[in-house]
């Protein structure tokens, strides 16, 4: 027995069936306290909280046939950035969930990569930077990141930022 399917998206519906398995008692069981005894269970508006191991048990003639599958909803996207940074550095974005990745932000900044940057950062380049991830099973999520640009000073010695120092005077 064979669960299918893998992936699901977000909001959607979610059947659950198995590539072969005489008539009999289905018993499903999932995440979070799922279970039913449809043959072909569906679970609709599913979230990630559904995601997660399903299992069913078929008894037929007094022979029990088990099988389990890990089911995503999904995607899932985690989406970071080093903000704030200083005028004239890199903005670094990163998003990760396993897609491929379309990015939209301020001054006509796109990118396809999961892993892009942006160079000699300036209040031009600040604001709101957006992902589009589709998945591998064509599920499409997105997420934002807000990008702050300082003006930071600079020490003789080229350290950024705020520096502390103590004077020490010997004779």
């Amino acid at each position: 027995v064979i669960i299918t399917p893998s992936e699901n998206c977000e909001n959607g519906s979610i059947q659950l069936d198995k590539d072969y398995a005489p008539t009999g008692t289905h018993a499903w069981k999932g995440p979070n306290g799922y279970s039913s005894g449809l043959s072909t269970p569906i679970i609709n508006n599913a979230n990630e909280n559904r995601s997660g191991t399903y299992s069913v048990s078929v008894t037929y003639n007094n022979c029990v046939l088990t099988a389990t599958s890990q089911i995503l909803v999904g995607p899932k996207i985690s989406i970071k950035s080093n903000s704030p940074v200083c005028n004239g550095s890199s903005i670094q974005l990163s998003a990760s969930g396993g897609g491929t990745y379309s990015w939209k932000g301020p001054n006509g900044f796109s990118s396809t990569s999961n892993l892009p940057y942006v160079s000699n950062a300036s209040t031009a380049k600040a604001g709101i930077y957006s992902v589009t991830e589709t998945s591998p099973g064509a599920c499409i999520g997105t997420a934002t990141v807000s990008v702050k640009v300082k003006n930071c000073t600079s020490t003789p010695l080229g350290i950024e930022g705020e520096v502390e120092a103590e004077l020490v005077v010997s004779p």
